[in-house]
């Protein structure tokens, strides 16, 4: 019995269930298939590598860090504080288009094709 919570918890013991009553020997119990969530984006989105208009890494270059000093109690018990975030929404040159202006669809050289 152990083994069997070990391996699926109270799921094992639950009516219907591998060695479970009148069903012992059976096994009912499936997990389906393991999915790598990553794996699961890339195939719905793509690879954003490969984009015409930038890639992933240059739309979200470093996270910003702001330092905040709390007391103990503050951290222990949560609170509201306000920032102010400085940022760019738009690129200045193409204006959020992705691409030169005056020109079709294709990379802006400025912003690298983010439109930010």
């Amino acid at each position: 019995k152990r083994k069997q919570y070990d391996a699926y918890g109270t799921a094992s013991f639950e009516a219907g269930a591998a060695g479970a009553g009148a069903g012992a020997g059976r096994q009912y119990w499936s997990s389906g298939p393991s999915i790598d969530p990553e794996e699961l984006f890339r195939k719905i989105f793509g690879e954003f590598s490969g984009s015409p208009f930038g890639d992933f890494q240059t739309v979200f270059d470093q996270p910003q860090e702001y330092i905040m000093e709390l007391t103990f109690t503050q951290a222990a018990k949560g609170v509201n504080k306000e920032i102010v975030v400085n940022i760019q929404d738009s690129c200045v040159r193409c204006d959020g288009k992705g691409h030169e202006p005056g020109t079709k669809a294709q990379r802006c050289h400025y912003c690298n094709g983010t439109g930010m």
